[in-house]
């Protein structure tokens, strides 16, 4: 909600105007953290491995574009929560604004 709008000349020699006001903002899940992947603790390797077990030409053929996207980000996205680990970000850690 904006409240307290006052506007005053430019400052100097400048022809823009100054505005001020109160500016009232709410933000939802202020104390909520939310898992976050943790990239570098991450089991590359066994993903990898997994990946390549697949028989992707297979598994794509008969798809179309959208749906082979789908599958394979689906796919990917089962690997990383598989062997990339996750954790809370803490209050304490958290960007204010």
């Amino acid at each position: 909600m904006v409240s307290n709008v006052e506007y005053h000349a430019g400052l100097g020699l400048s022809d823009h105007i100054i505005i001020i006001c109160n500016l009232q903002v709410s933000s939802k899940n202020q104390n909520k953290a939310e898992p976050r992947f943790r990239y570098h603790k991450g089991d590359y390797k066994k993903m990898n491995q997994n990946l390549l077990e697949m028989d992707w030409e297979t598994d794509l053929n008969a798809l179309t574009a959208e749906d082979a996207w789908t599958f394979f980000s689906s796919m990917l996205n089962d690997q990383m929560m598989k062997y990339i680990p996750k954790s809370a970000l803490s209050k304490d850690k958290r960007r204010s604004i």
